[in-house]
């Protein structure tokens, strides 16, 4: 085979190699596109102009619930343990008789917000559990738990770690 035949295979191949290059680029955004899961995962807050409107009264709440005393443990369990919120006062006795509710997401998918209503648990005053609709995964949650004794209002929220099983 001559130089000249050698140089006009190669001067063919290269179409090829270029149409080889851009399909697997093209694939490869495909692939990280589909993988991200869309916009699921973007964590957005709904309403948010709403929320940073009411900034100021939700910092004068948590003022107002730190004067309390009160303190207030979270525990997510994976799978179906739910999240279970022990309240004690500035006693260090538990808080029984209060009305606890809250909520609770995934950072991975804020969209899958469940509004929690808390029982009392078993065991000590002060301990009360809410059952979260479709699990508990690992991963980060934001937690917001509001309680009410009487003329008491205590307001929190929390960002809780799940570890994997």
């Amino acid at each position: 085979m001559t130089s000249g035949v050698r140089r006009a295979l190669w001067v063919l191949r290269m179409p090829l190699l270029v149409g080889v290059i851009c399909a697997s680029s093209v694939f490869s955004v495909g692939m990280l596109v589909t993988r991200a899961g869309g916009t699921a995962g973007l964590g957005l807050e709904p309403d948010y102009y709403r929320h940073a409107l009411e900034w100021d009264r939700r910092k004068r709440a948590e003022a107002e619930s730190a004067a309390l005393g009160w303190v207030c443990e979270t525990e997510l369990r994976a799978g179906g343990g739910g999240l279970v919120v022990r309240l004690v006062g500035a006693d260090g006795r538990g808080i029984g008789g209060a009305s606890v509710s809250g909520e609770a997401f995934p950072y991975r998918d804020a969209s899958r917000r469940a509004g929690l209503r808390f029982e009392a648990g078993e065991g000590a005053a002060g301990s009360f559990l809410a059952e979260i609709p479709g699990g508990v995964e690992p991963g980060r949650w934001r937690v917001s738990i509001v309680a009410e004794r009487g003329a008491e209002r205590f307001v929190l929220e929390r960002d809780v770690e799940v570890p994997a099983p």
